[in-house]
């Protein structure tokens, strides 16, 4: 199963941040991954996590748990699925309640296409931490990635009923509510989005889709125009803005043939 790959590592190492290791320098080391991950750059991120590792060994049972899930998730970023597996396996036996493993057993899950026990991870790491919001946002992906909608779009719900803000599960939850043909909340979703993020051009390019699919074209078209301020000459809202002026320039064609026609 094939998921957002690089957003969802991000996701995951934002719950290895609620990992409590006592030394600075960990702290330090985590936040220097972290960094790295985010940037894109999964090496780096892997040179500092092994650096963690080095760090926290043999210094208690809590603490193998947490090696192992470091140790996992190492492989998970070099695609050693197999090898993954294995030490996520460990950290859950040597900490039954540690949320982050489970959450990250079901990543590599995914990738191996174990699609029963993935779903079974996150709904073990949810369960452990109800407010997991990783743990959520991954699995709505999985389950939209299954053409699951209505699941994932629920999972997407319950993000933002943690988090409001997360615009990345409004985008999220907007395209499975236009999958399920609910363009009414799917423009409500991007209504909030663009009022977290006023200048976001994709936003508007989707709105401007969402309102054509029910038939409100000129107003589609104001989206269009605002996302070509935005970024003029922008492809795409240029396409979606001229296919928008065609509707409703048929249509107007339409009601004058019907107009004229009518006995007076």
């Amino acid at each position: 199963m094939n998921i957002l790959y690089k957003s969802t590592l991000s996701l995951f190492f934002c719950g290895c941040s609620l990992l409590t290791f006592a030394q600075e320098p960990v702290r330090q080391l985590q936040a220097s991954a972290t960094t790295k991950l985010q940037a894109g750059d999964t090496l780096g991120a892997i040179t500092y996590l092994k650096k963690v590792v080095a760090l926290t060994k043999n210094t208690g049972s809590r603490s193998a748990a947490e090696v192992a899930n470091h140790e996992g998730f190492i492989k998970l970023l070099q695609h050693d699925y197999q090898g993954a597996l294995a030490d996520l396996d460990q950290a859950i036996e040597l900490n039954a309640h540690h949320a982050v493993a489970y959450y990250n057993r079901a990543l590599v899950e995914g990738k191996l296409e174990m699609t029963k026990e993935e779903m079974q991870d996150y709904a073990t790491a949810i369960r452990i931490d109800p407010y997991f919001v990783a743990a959520y946002y991954s699995r709505g992906q999985a389950k939209a990635e299954a053409g699951k909608f209505q699941e994932a779009v629920q999972d997407f719900s319950s993000v933002l009923s943690i988090k409001a803000d997360r615009v990345d599960a409004l985008f999220q939850r907007a395209t499975a509510y236009g999958r399920l043909k609910d363009y009414k909340k799917q423009v409500a979703d991007y209504d909030e989005i663009i009022r977290l993020k006023p200048h976001d051009l994709q936003a508007f390019i989707k709105r401007g889709q969402a309102k054509s699919r029910q038939g409100r074209h000129e107003e589609a078209i104001d989206d269009y125009d605002v996302a070509l301020g935005l970024e003029p000459g922008n492809s795409e809202a240029l396409f979606f803005k001229h296919a928008a002026e065609e509707k409703v320039y048929s249509r107007r064609n339409s009601t004058d043939a019907l107009t004229s026609t009518t006995p007076k």
